[in-house]
């Protein structure tokens, strides 16, 4: 009854949810060498089976029942170069099952019997089509809406059992290979070590997605923590930060923040050692190596933070169930890896490789926590607060704040005259600007006047482009205006930063003549806050210039990808070339009528394809023109090279 059809439906929509959240418990990283979006109507023609030999193509209408006509059955099956059983998808005679894998064999006179559906292990209630039998006989890739599919159609595969004459029961490739959406016509070389297949998760309507990957599956580059700081005493602040630094490369993974609640989550390196720097308001700021073990899992990592008489203890619960599936704050991860972007020449990073290395050496426990490292505790009462450490004394804190006074006094007058150059900048571009509009109005004006049509344009064409560098130069003047105004607010805090350590050496040489005197321990520990708070604000000039240097870079990596892109349109352009040709000699050759509209048909299919592809090759190459020229009047280089070489060389 219909009531029983949407029962099952809803049923199978229920056990497809199941399914995808115990596939998703284990994520490996999916190596995408290439990934092309093809018309749906050809996208198989993408794959390559030099290595296997065979072809790919619509199903001919000798193996349609005629159900499969009435339902225009356009399914694709695998020729095979060798052998003489063809594995194809049907509705059957009625259609009663929907769709089912089925094969026939060649006989000695070229005909094939009828189609032999294969047994329930790899035929369900729900459909199942594109099936692909490699040339070893033995191992079926097919795709199925059933088993334990997590939506739509997913990629499985099943093996032959000569001796019993079985197929074992389909494994599910898992995700990223299958999702939620279609996934298809899985394809391996004869190695089975590379294989292309298709998606429809992300493409447009009448669009495929076609990729070529590494079969074989790799951890992921990061895991993660899900922690939680937790009070030694009721007064304690829960908002702890803490900043990882990755040990085997000295480079800071990151800086996470704790909740209200003392909740943080953490994405890091997957494996390796790190330095995990704990800053909790009213307790000294500490550190503590970590060796965090290679995530196979889906799971975050459980960890605590908490102090024992002031002390930092992080407690790591590495090797132990977390009972939350804690999936939503994995949605993020699930969609970035769902989206299949190419990542062949993303490396392990070296945490991962170190990890993997040590566990494939020794089965030994690495999941506990090293010494600790506290800062420093039980000081002098004669010495200012503000000493930290024991072991300088007020004299070489002197020397080293004056080195300090005096740095920050340099850096404020060089700042103040890098932002006088920046202005100076401005005006000049601005002057400039205006002049190139000037003389692109006087040309554009000459041009018009101009009877012959093809003078007219080439003298608009010369014109356009100096109101085009007029533009170019008022937005160098727009953005070194900009710049100016930032550097005078770094120059400003430098030249506190200066003032309120000149006050610091005042106060500490007070305090160093007579160390009872309150008010100016009370005066330094005042400074010493606003310089811990200076020290953190950041330079304005830094962030104005690395967003534009982003800007740049983010064009530039639109050309490359532009650029590569054309080179593929061309190669698959030359293949598709290649392929018509070769079926302009099977036209040429075949005498069956209807094998000769077959092949004409894929001709004009190709035909299609080569227009395409040309008319894609012609709108990338406008794509990289515009960026060209986009960079090109960029103020990014002209501003840093202008007014800003000292003050980046100062920096690095």
């Amino acid at each position: 009854s219909q009531n029983s059809i949407k029962k099952l439906q809803v049923d199978r929509e229920i056990a497809a949810c199941r399914n995808g959240k115990r596939l998703l418990a284990n994520l490996s990283d999916l190596v995408i060498i290439s990934k092309k979006q093809l018309n749906e109507a050809d996208y198989f023609r993408s794959y390559d089976l030099k290595s296997i030999g065979g072809k790919l193509l619509v199903k001919p209408d000798e193996f349609k029942t005629a159900y499969d006509k009435k339902k225009k059955d356009k399914s694709i099956i695998y020729i095979p170069k060798s052998g003489d059983k063809i594995f194809i998808s049907s509705y059957g005679e009625s259609g009663n099952t929907g769709r089912d894998i089925y094969y026939v064999t060649k006989l000695p006179n070229g005909t094939f019997t009828k189609p032999i559906a294969l047994p329930s292990t790899i035929n369900t209630e729900y459909d199942e089509d594109y099936p692909f039998l490699h040339p070893n006989g033995n191992t079926l890739y097919f795709s199925s809406k059933g088993h334990n599919s997590m939506g739509g159609y997913d990629v499985f595969k099943s093996n032959y059992d000569v001796q019993t004459q079985t197929w074992s029961t389909p494994k599910n490739l898992d995700f990223p290979i299958n999702s939620p959406d279609d996934d298809y016509l899985f394809v391996t070389d004869s190695l089975e070590k590379i294989a292309y297949f298709s998606t429809g998760r992300y493409s447009p309507y009448g669009k495929i997605d076609v990729l070529k990957v590494n079969t074989e599956r790799r951890p992921m580059n990061v895991a993660y923590i899900k922690g939680t700081v937790v009070k030694e005493e009721a007064t304690q602040s829960l908002n702890s930060k803490i900043t990882v630094k990755n040990i085997e490369n000295g480079e800071i993974v990151g800086s996470f923040q704790a909740q209200e609640n003392g909740d943080y989550t953490m994405e890091i390196p997957n494996g390796g050692n790190f330095i995990f720097t704990v800053e909790t308001p009213g307790i000294e700021t500490q550190s503590d190596k970590v060796h965090v073990p290679v995530s196979y899992s889906l799971k975050p990592y459980k960890q605590v933070i908490s102090y024992d008489k002031k002390i930092l203890k992080i407690i790591n619960y590495f090797d132990g169930e977390v009972k939350d599936d804690n999936y939503a704050m994995m949605l993020d991860l699930i969609e970035k890896k769902a989206k299949l972007e190419l990542n062949e020449t993303e490396g392990y990073n070296n945490g991962l490789k170190d990890a993997l290395k040590n566990q494939s050496n020794d089965g030994a426990n690495l999941n506990s926590v090293s010494t600790t490292n506290p800062t420093i505790s039980g000081q002098d009462n004669t010495t200012p607060k503000t000493n930290k450490n024991p072991n300088v004394t007020n004299e070489q804190l002197l020397n080293i704040a004056k080195e300090d006074a005096k740095e920050a006094q340099s850096d404020a007058v060089k700042l103040k005259q890098e932002a006088q150059e920046a202005f100076d900048l401005a005006t000049q571009k601005t002057t400039e600007a205006a002049e190139k509009q000037k003389q692109a109005d006087a040309a554009i004006t000459a041009a018009n006047a101009i009877p012959d049509v093809a003078k007219r344009n080439e003298e608009l064409t010369k014109a356009n482009t100096i109101k085009e560098d007029a533009i170019a130069t008022t937005n160098i003047a727009t953005m070194a205006t900009n710049l100016a105004k930032k550097l005078e607010v770094d120059a400003t805090q430098k030249q506190k930063e200066a003032d309120l350590t000149n006050e610091y050496i005042k106060q500490l040489e007070t305090v160093t003549k007579n160390k009872n005197n309150k008010e100016a321990l009370t005066k330094l520990e005042q400074i010493q806050k606003e310089l811990d708070a200076l020290s953190k604000q950041k330079n304005q000039s830094d962030e104005l210039l690395t967003s534009l240097k982003a800007e740049i870079d983010f064009k530039q990596n639109e050309i490359n990808k532009a650029e590569n892109k054309n080179n593929d349109i061309r190669k698959e352009i030359g293949l598709v070339k290649n392929e018509s040709k070769s079926l302009e000699t099977d036209l040429s050759n075949e005498t069956d009528n209807s094998l000769k509209e077959n092949i004409k048909a894929q001709i004009r299919e190709l035909n299609a394809d080569i227009e395409q592809n040309n008319a894609e090759l012609a709108s990338n190459t406008k794509k990289i023109e515009t960026l060209k020229n986009e960079i090109k009047s960029e103020t990014l280089d002209n501003i840093v090279y202008s007014c800003s070489c000292r003050y980046w060389s100062q920096r690095g």
